[in-house]
């Protein structure tokens, strides 16, 4: 009989901490604090590209804000300076430099606000170049990679970033447009339809990727993976480049790399490491206290891109182009294409015999509202 008892009893236990579970949301303050983060690296044979933002609350709906107006300079240890001017939205660019290899160089910064900061003397890293960029097709997609050495074994720890663009097509042409509750040809010229028509997207990389050879008797990395294009993705549906961008690191950059990757990829379950303060090597001061998110680190950039077209691989890309029947009658034109959510792009019979339209999403009658059809120098 005791054993009985203990199953029900053991059921109203379990049923008594699932009703007793209540929806928690954690009272995070909004804090105020504004943290400067600087990204970008001293590129001694080029330009330097360094961007300023700020962190914003928690509950936020944008992530940063760009840092505008603050005065950029690169200094060397034989206090020569180069400024690195302002482009907008927070980026800043320098000439073309040629930096002395022998020279250690640090960054300073003074905003708009009268912030100072500085970053610690760096020595010049030159970076290796990418022997080869290659692809296969896996299961799940076309997975890209990058191979390199350092025949001298001095490089070590590497990062990638990476910019892809691709080409787009319109799923129809725009033949057709809807005015004053009539259907009428859009008039275009057969170069203004191609323009509407033919389309690219340009797209820079957002995560952090890092490898690292110091547990290897020789400076070889082998098919690291840069990024995953799943067959669907309309990126491979036409044509694809990517270009791939290789940075030496030294030790203290791969560290702060590796942190900051493991902070904002990694966070998510209970099995996942724990948040941890970014350390990098730049300080305010003009405020000690105030934490500043960012690692300046110099070195030449290597660059190598490769195309994949679309007879290459396996696309199965749907363009998600749904087709809407508008019978011919000012109420029915009125009703569907009056808000403009649809567009006619063929017609059902011939003038004067017109029964209806053919109509879809605007985006898939003009490319431009996704894209920009300026081909790139590059294609």
């Amino acid at each position: 009989m005791n054993k009985l008892w203990s199953i029900p009893c053991l059921l109203l236990i379990v049923l008594a901490a699932v009703h007793c579970k209540e929806h928690y949301e954690a009272n995070v303050a909004a804090t105020q604090t504004s943290n400067l983060v600087v990204e970008g690296y001293i590129n001694p044979k080029g330009f330097t590209t360094i961007t300023l933002s700020r962190t914003l609350p928690v509950r936020h709906p944008d992530k940063t804000k760009p840092e505008l107006s603050a005065l950029v300079t690169i200094r060397g240890e034989d206090n020569v300076q180069y400024n690195v001017r302002g482009t907008g939205n927070g980026t800043y660019r320098s000439d073309s430099l040629a930096l002395n290899p022998n020279q250690k160089y640090r960054l300073h910064i003074k905003t708009n606000s009268g912030g100072e900061y500085l970053s610690e003397y760096v020595a010049v890293k030159p970076t290796p170049r990418i022997d080869s960029v290659n692809w296969k097709l896996e299961n799940d997609g076309v997975h890209i990679y990058v191979n390199t050495h350092d025949p001298q074994n001095n490089t070590r720890y590497y990062k990638w970033d990476y910019e892809e663009t691709w080409e787009i097509h319109s799923t129809y042409l725009n033949l057709y447009k809807y005015v004053n509750g009539a259907v009428v040809s859009s008039g275009l010229s057969d170069d203004q339809l191609n323009k509407l028509y033919y389309c690219w997207i340009n797209q820079k990389s957002v995560g952090i990727l890092t490898g690292s050879s110091a547990r290897l008797s020789d400076d070889v990395i082998s098919e690291a993976p840069i990024v995953l294009i799943p067959y669907a993705s309309e990126k491979i549906f036409v044509r694809y480049s990517i270009l791939i961008k290789q940075y030496a690191l030294d030790r203290k950059a791969y560290d702060f790399y590796k942190m900051m990757k493991t902070n904002t990829e990694s966070i998510g379950s209970v099995f996942d490491p724990l948040p941890s303060n970014l350390t990098g090597n730049i300080t305010c001061v003009s405020n000690p206290s105030e934490i500043v998110i960012g690692y300046v680190a110099a070195a030449s950039v290597d660059e190598k891109r490769i195309f994949i077209s679309r007879n290459e691989i396996p696309s199965t890309f749907g363009n998600g182009c749904e087709i809407t029947y508008v019978v011919n009658h000012p109420d029915s034109l009125r009703h569907y294409l009056g808000p403009g959510r649809i567009w006619p792009y063929q017609t059902d019979g011939s003038f004067p015999a017109i029964l209806g339209y053919y109509a879809t999403y605007p985006r898939c009658l003009d490319c431009t509202l996704r894209g920009s059809n300026v081909k790139p120098s590059f294609w």
